[in-house]
């Protein structure tokens, strides 16, 4: 369960059991209106289940509304749902955009998520 491209899948296993929330988290990367990260959960079950989220922000620095760029980012949370991954809204003007995969499939999964949210305004 050692490191896979930049995630130490054993590190994250160890943090989750230890703690009280029996989950850990690592930021993979940051962009202007996005973070992106993988994490795991160990519940009581011991069946742990690895996930990757970005958290996707909807409201630029500025205060002013631009409607345009809302539009485009509907498109994208449109586009992640249609990937699998469920969308919940954050008091802090984003999406929670998650959803759970294979640990051989996180790296993966977290370059193609990149990709994606790259080509919001």
């Amino acid at each position: 369960m050692g490191e896979t491209d930049g995630i130490d899948i054993g590190a994250l296993l160890r943090k989750a059991r230890a703690t009280e929330s029996q989950e850990s988290f690592v930021v993979v990367k940051r962009g202007r209106d996005f973070r992106i990260g993988a994490g795991v959960r160990v519940p009581r079950s011991g069946q742990h289940a690895f996930f990757v989220e970005a958290i996707v922000s909807l409201a630029p620095s500025s205060p002013a509304v631009d409607l345009r760029i809302l539009e485009s980012k509907l498109g994208f949370l449109k586009l992640l749902a249609a990937m699998g991954y469920s969308l919940t809204y954050q008091d802090d003007h984003t999406i929670l955009c998650e959803a759970e995969f294979q640990k051989t499939k996180l790296v993966s999964e977290c370059k193609a998520l990149e990709a994606v949210l790259a080509e919001m305004p």
